[in-house]
């Protein structure tokens, strides 16, 4: 029997590692169970193939994967066919709320990779263009065949992505209380009305802007 261990993250498919996570997550699943589905998923291997292996290689092989999986993924910009979207300041409400949606939930990597990366359509020198969305089933059955490296760096880009945007809002929404605040203080002198309306009015507004500030992503 060939069997044939993937030396790096590039050697590995979305579509491996989704199965993969299913086996993790497995209620009670032992640790060798654990080994043999691990093998079975990142060696194209049946359970049965993987049972008639020494237990030894078996056990050698589980940890060469696992080494595999521990490595930090590059930045992956291109490839096949396929690109990176461009310019993350200029994309459609549409495709920041699929990624968003698919960024926290590992069954659908494949769907998230079919927003992220599209096939390029122009290039000049270093600035290309790619096809415009038209929804994530188009390209999900082909990104289930894409590298796990890309994948991992697609998360690793949108998660520092959403951070920064969620910085930014954080910095809006408190500028916005505090003008807010002061508009209501202001409304309340005139109107007077006591400093316990005031305080109660004020814890209110508070927990309502800390509602808005939680992320609304899930890291992968």
């Amino acid at each position: 029997m060939k069997i044939i261990i993937p030396e790096n993250l590039n050697e590995i498919t979305v579509e491996q590692y989704i199965k993969y996570q299913r086996v993790l997550k497995i209620p009670n699943i032992g640790n060798d169970a654990l080994i043999i589905g691990t093998v079975a998923c990142f060696c194209n291997l049946t359970t049965d193939e993987v049972l008639q292996i020494d237990s030894k290689e078996v056990k050698e092989i589980a940890n060469k994967i696992i080494d595999v999986l521990q490595q930090n993924p590059r930045d992956i910009t291109h490839f096949g066919k396929f690109s990176r979207i461009p310019n993350f300041d200029n994309i459609t409400s549409g495709e920041y709320i699929d990624l968003d949606t698919f960024a926290g939930d590992l069954e659908k990597a494949h769907k998230f990779m079919a927003v992220f990366y599209r096939p390029k359509t122009k290039q000049i020198l270093s600035d290309y263009q790619i096809e415009k969305y038209k929804g994530a089933d188009l390209y999900e059955a082909e990104m289930l065949k894409a590298p796990l490296e890309a994948y991992l760096s697609a998360m690793v880009f949108f998660c520092n992505l959403s951070k920064e945007l969620l910085k930014a809002t954080k910095v809006y929404l408190q500028q916005k209380r505090t003008q807010e605040v002061e508009q209501l203080e202001l409304h309340l002198e005139k109107n007077g009305i006591g400093i316990h309306q005031f305080t109660q009015l004020l814890e209110e507004a508070i927990l309502i802007y800390e509602k808005l500030l939680k992320p609304t992503y899930t890291n992968f």
